[in-house]
């Protein structure tokens, strides 16, 4: 009897002992665990406030908007100073004109620049009419295009709209608009709709997105382009785009290829002289025969 009771308190202790350990075991690993989440798990992150000197503006100054009042816009609307009739320069006048209303200002541009102060006009081999227009508004300057009823489209090279002339079929003649922004240092350069104009400078032509000095536009000069004294870019527009011999070289897609001379008895050209008091005047011929005489004083074209 007292043997059978000494193994069985032997075996209940060592029982008993087993279960402390596994308890103990137990309690060690929630322990463990408990010490792991307790200090590995990050807090809540929280952005420290930034130095106040970052943003530092002295109490004293108060800063103000300024309103844009332009009293001094000189309007670039065009002058009729001949009798209407051909109507692709009156297409492009109704577009300078709906731009105008809106306060955009609009120049004749590249070889529409050059046919004004050569030809007085559009030559025969220029398929197209070029404007520079002084805003990147596409919003603007598309309900402007809506407005008088001339078809346009964003070209796809990006440097603004290719418009077509109401009532011709062909693809030519057309109407092509620049788009321009001023730059830093009394500057313009093209920029095109979503700063694109470099992509088709890249392709064809890199001067026309140079920058250019804003006086060869400003004020808007008003040249004789066939029924209309429009605002054209001035001289050294001409010089860059063209080189020097812009007045003497002819046809070519660019700088011309041919002498003038060869066009002169069908094209009208401008003769450039000066009278007995000193006074330019512009003198256009065709075939050697006088069309029209303009004085030009301080930059202003008065018909004779």
């Amino acid at each position: 009897m007292f043997h059978n009771c000494l193994v069985m308190y032997r075996f209940s202790s060592k029982r008993f002992s087993r279960i402390l350990l596994y308890w103990g075991l137990i309690l060690l690993l929630l322990l463990y665990f408990n010490l792991f989440f307790k200090y590995d798990i990050k807090p809540p992150f929280v952005e420290p406030p930034l130095p106040k000197k970052l943003f530092y503006v002295p109490q004293n100054i108060v800063l103000k908007i300024p309103k844009v009042i332009n009293n001094t816009r000189i309007s670039t609307q065009p002058v009729l100073w001949d009798t209407k009739g051909a109507f692709k320069y009156d297409t492009v006048a109704v577009i300078i004109k709906g731009l105008d209303t809106v306060g955009i200002d609009a120049f004749l541009y590249g070889g529409s620049a050059l046919g004004a102060h050569r030809n007085h006009g559009w030559f025969n081999w220029d398929k197209d009419c070029d404007l520079a227009v002084m805003s990147t508004d596409i919003t603007l300057i598309e309900s402007v295009l809506t407005s008088v009823k001339v078809k346009c489209h964003q070209h796809p090279d990006g440097f603004g709209y290719h418009c077509n002339i109401p009532g011709i079929k062909q693809r030519e003649p057309y109407i092509d608009l620049w788009l321009y922004n001023d730059k830093p240092g009394n500057m313009v350069q093209c920029v095109g709709i979503r700063n694109q104009c470099m992509q088709w400078c890249k392709k064809f032509k890199k001067e026309i997105c140079s920058l250019m000095p804003k006086n060869w536009f400003y004020p808007p000069m008003f040249v004789p382009y066939g029924p209309y004294l429009m605002a054209t870019p001035r001289i050294p527009f001409l010089n860059m785009l063209y080189s020097n011999n812009w007045n003497v070289s002819c046809k070519g897609w660019d700088r011309g290829n041919e002498n003038c001379t060869k066009s002169m008895a069908t094209e009208m050209f401008v003769e450039s002289t000066t009278d007995k008091n000193g006074n330019v005047l512009k003198i256009a011929k065709i075939n050697n025969k006088i069309h029209h005489i303009f004085i030009v004083k301080d930059e202003v074209y008065n018909l004779l």
